[in-house]
């Protein structure tokens, strides 16, 4: 079976939550634990990339996709969005936030391969 790259699509936005969720390592589960009744932290992250706000949309990504199953992923957006803005401080707990502080601060390449 060969693989295909495409740009993502609104519906690859609940594998996209998937993946992003392993590739964060754990920061999206700590950041979004039982911040929004009644969802998980990945319908949170699928929810958000389906509002399609930029940066953080379905369409900053390119999938890999077998078939028709996304197995892959690539997300990229200018480094200037990678940082703690008012609209987070305004979501997440400060305490959360200042535990990942320097994580926000960095501009460097963050996030391991998905595929």
């Amino acid at each position: 079976m060969s693989i295909n790259y495409r740009p993502a699509e609104i519906e690859d936005s609940g594998k996209l939550a998937e993946l992003i969720n392993i590739a964060s390592d754990g920061i999206v589960e700590y950041l979004f634990h039982d911040l929004v009744p009644g969802m998980t932290p990945i319908q949170v992250i699928a929810h958000n990339l389906e509002n399609d706000n930029y940066p953080h949309s379905y369409r900053s990504a390119v999938v890999a996709a077998q078939e028709k199953d996304v197995v892959g992923m690539a997300l990229s957006y200018p480094s200037s969005y990678h940082k703690i803005t008012d609209e987070m401080r305004g979501f997440f707990p400060a305490d959360r936030l200042e535990h990942l502080r320097y994580f926000y601060s960095s501009r460097g390449v963050i996030f391991k391969s998905c595929v």
